[in-house]
This record gives C-alpha cells, structure tokens and sequence, in this order.
C-alpha cells in the first residue's frame, strides 16, 4: 500500500485532522468557557456546529463534480492555502476574544472540510489497489481519530497552560500540515482512473440528482451512506452535550473536559480494532446491531447516573465522572463499528471513477443528519428539557433508527441471495 504514496496521503490526512480537531475542540471548550449562561453555552455550540456543517448540504456535489472531472491533488492544494488563510483569522478572533466571529469563522471552515473530504477519500483508490481498500479505508479512518484524540488533548491542556499557547500550537501544527501537503506529489498507478477533458457544469439541482442517483445504483451505497449519517446524528448530539454536561452536571474544569473528548476518541480508535476483527467474525447485521444498541445503552446509562446517582449503592461507588468515562469508553468503542462499515462499504463498492461522487453524496447525507441533530437540540433549549431526560430520548431514537437499519441490511441481504452476489468487504 506505501509504494503508492499512500502513507503519504494518511499523513496528510493525520496532520489535518489533528489541525481540524485542535481548533474546534479549542473553539467548543473556549466559547462554553466564555459563555455566561448554561443556555448560552449551548446555543453558541448549536449555532457553531450547525454552520459548520451547512456547506456539506449545499456544496457537496460541487464538490463531487469537480473531483470526478479534474486532478484531485492540485485541486486540493488550492483549498488547503484557502484554509490556512481561514485559520489564522481564526487565532485573531481567539485573540481578541470574539465569540461571534469566532462561530462565523465556522462557516468557511465547514466549506473546505466539504469540499476536501471528498478528495481525500477519493485519492485513496488512485494510491490503493480495489482488494486492500476495505482495510486501507479503516486504516484512514483510524488515522483521523488519532488525530482528533491528538487533537481533543492538546486543546484542552493548551488552553489550560493559556489562549497564546493555544494560538502557538494551533499555527504550528497548520504549518506541519502545509509541509506535507505541498509536498504531496501526482501518483501514477496502474488502475488509471480518467477525468473529463471539458466537463460541462452542472446546475445546483442537477448536482444533485446526479450524487443521489450514483448511490440509488448500489444498495451497498445507500446503506453506507445511512449508517454513516446515523452515527454522526448521535455523536453530534454527544458532542453538543459534553461540555454542558462536563461544567453544570459534573463541575469539572477545562482539562477534565478535553479529558472526556480524548476517552471519546481512544475508545473510537479501539474501535477500529475492533471492526478488523468483527468484520471478519460476524455478519453486517449483527455489526450494526451491535453499534446501534451501544448508542441506545450509553444513553440510558448517563441518564440512569444522573436520575439515581443517590439512590444506587452500587453507582455512589464511583465519582460521576468516573461513571461518565466508563459509560462513553464502552458505548463509542461499540459504536463507531458502524462508522467504520458505513465507510468500507463506500469504499469497496460503486465505479472507481464516481468516487468523489459518491463521498461528496455522503457528506450531504450526514451534514442533514448532523443539522437535525442541532435542530432537536435547540427545540430542547426551547423547552427547557433536562439533560436526564434528554439522554433518555437519545436512547429511544437510537433505538429505534438502529432497528430501522438493521432491518434494510437483513432486506438487502435477502435479496442479493435471490438476485446478485454483492462483492464481500472482505475481498
């Protein structure tokens, strides 16, 4: 897999992340920091995470036009000198300490990420021969979530040492980024994937048909696309949590905070440990049952510490925060089994040459999942449901959409015994 360059490209990959994940990590725990009120922490956290993912939905299939229709690489040279530029603004607004431009700032953030996920993602089947692509997917996932547990440390130690140390470390680990980023050379592979010559744009609706009509072509597709979209419906809705539940619930300081981000990310990362050894072991069905019931049992359990936390000999054992680590090292290790299918099967199916496509499509996908996620979020500030309560819906919808899903894997399996044999994740 390296005489391609593709080490090169999970460099590139972990570098970004980890850049990606300091600054929002650093964002997220300053401005719930800065916040005045529980209310307000919330809402600027909504608002942030919610315009960072709106240009998946409007952009992604530009982005999958351009991708399937130019070179990649030197495309996505461009985008990454656009996001330096963004990232220093960025420090200036931590700098001056404005939590307005510091969430507007998230906007054209989003818009790269959207537009260079993508490209990433797509290059691996330039760098990858189609037989390792199963494991080499999961071997770039992994990258990314070290990356974030790189990251999640470093801002919550960085802020706790002081803002200026954060801005270093944010503008140093972006310049080890661009190093390897421009030095990203074009890969000539045996399985040649062409472009266009002169691709005819297409209209904003047309982008559109053409993504979702790629993935209708494979079942494989859109049941990638959904469990992909599922999980990051409910980690955002943990995300957006962790903070008001680390600083109104739990009353720990910045440093424990990032603490629980990093058990996040270590237990994702297993995760994919994980995922190499089950999907070799058990059926798409009974991986996806396994990540959904983990969803659906983490929340039940923080909203079962909470409501008897002084009823329960057993739980008054352990400190809530220790309880916290517990629950969400178990629930994301579990979990994430169905990011990691969702992706393999992006990536083992569908035409080499639709492939950014076929990314860009699920970028839309998740971004709806992730932007209802914000909405369910706000309509519980608005009616100023308790977290207890909220973890139990959490529970309930997991729950529910996990059954849904299992249920589309075990149609889809039916099927493909009686029509056609779908290549296995594992050839």
């Amino acid at each position: 897999m390296n005489k391609n360059g593709f080490r090169a490209l999970i460099w590139v990959n972990f570098s970004g992340a980890t850049v990606d994940h300091l600054i929002k990590n650093t964002l997220v725990i300053f401005i719930g920091f800065q916040a005045q009120s529980e209310q307000l922490a919330a809402q600027f956290t909504t608002l942030g995470l919610a315009l960072f993912m709106l240009p998946s939905v409007l952009l992604s299939g530009l982005a999958g036009q351009w991708g399937d229709n130019h070179q990649k690489l030197p495309l996505f040279k461009k985008l990454k000198t656009i996001e330096y530029v963004i990232i220093i603004v960025i420090c200036y607004g931590l700098y001056i300490n404005n939590l307005y431009l510091l969430c507007l700032l998230l906007l054209p953030v989003g818009i790269i990420a959207c537009l260079t996920g993508p490209l990433k993602l797509a290059m691996i089947d330039e760098r990858v021969e189609k037989q390792q692509r199963s494991q080499s997917s999961t071997l770039f996932q992994l990258s990314s979530i070290i990356a974030i547990l790189i990251g999640s440390a470093l801002a919550g130690g960085l802020l706790h040492v002081g803002l200026k140390m954060a801005i270093t470390g944010i503008l140093l680990c972006t310049f080890i980024n661009a190093i390897g980023v421009y030095q990203q050379k074009n890969i000539a592979i045996k399985h040649k994937i062409t472009h266009n010559k002169s691709p005819s744009p297409r209209s904003f609706y047309t982008q559109y048909q053409h993504m979702f009509k790629t993935i209708k072509q494979d079942p494989k597709l859109v049941l990638g696309c959904l469990l992909i979209s599922f999980y990051w419906f409910f980690i955002n809705l943990s995300y957006s949590q962790m903070t008001t539940l680390a600083k109104y619930q739990l009353n720990i300081n910045e440093v424990n905070t990032s603490m629980l981000f990093v058990v996040m990310t270590v237990a994702i990362a297993c995760g994919s440990l994980v995922f190499l050894i089950l999907n070799t072991r058990l059926s798409q069905g009974k991986i996806i049952f396994v990540g959904s019931m983990s969803f659906a049992l983490g929340y039940a359990a923080l909203s079962m510490m909470i409501a008897f936390k002084e009823n329960l000999p057993i739980i008054s054992l352990l400190s809530e925060f220790q309880q916290v680590i517990i629950i969400i090292s178990l629930s994301n290790l579990f979990s994430s089994q169905l990011l990691f299918l969702g992706y393999a099967l992006l990536q083992v199916n569908g035409v080499d040459t639709q492939k950014t496509t076929i990314f860009a499509a699920s970028n839309v996908i998740s971004a709806a999942g992730m932007i209802a996620s914000a909405t369910l979020i706000s309509l519980a500030l608005h009616y100023n449901v308790n977290i207890k309560s909220l973890f139990l819906i959490y529970s309930l919808l997991s729950l529910g959409g996990g059954v849904m899903l299992w249920k589309l894997c075990i149609s889809q399996e039916k099927k493909s015994l009686q029509q056609t044999v779908f290549p296995s994740l594992t050839d």
